[in-house]
């Protein structure tokens, strides 16, 4: 089965959600939600944007999409979408399930099997 999902948008949870950049490119730390879907339908998730800098400074690591710097926008999504198609390659069943596995999902909370808690 063929799913051809990609980012169709994405905002920073930052004041500046819309063209947010750190400070420094080389140390990012940011929560991002990104809309991932088709023209049909979409699901939001909840993804930690971190650079080798700031993820030593975290404890917990879940959630995280590590990228070597920021370099916008533009190359962040082109980074996201090819992640996401690694990652739903094969996949037979829902690829948004696939993918809860690693960000948080708006519809709810999965433990680390990707089971879905409540």
């Amino acid at each position: 089965m063929n799913h051809d999902i990609k980012v169709i948008g994405l905002d920073f949870d930052t004041p500046e959600f819309l063209e947010w950049n750190p400070e420094n490119p080389l140390d990012c730390d940011v929560w991002a939600t990104a809309s991932v879907g088709d023209e049909k339908c979409s699901v939001l998730f909840q993804i930690h944007i971190c650079t080798p800098a700031s993820i030593e400074r975290l404890e917990n690591k879940r959630h995280c999409f590590l990228i070597e710097e920021y370099a916008g926008k533009a190359d962040l999504t082109a980074r996201l979408d090819g992640f996401i198609t690694k990652k739903i390659k094969g996949c037979t069943g829902d690829p948004y399930r696939v993918l809860a596995r690693l960000w948080r999902s708006e519809y709810g909370k999965y433990d680390k099997r990707g089971q879905l808690i409540g």
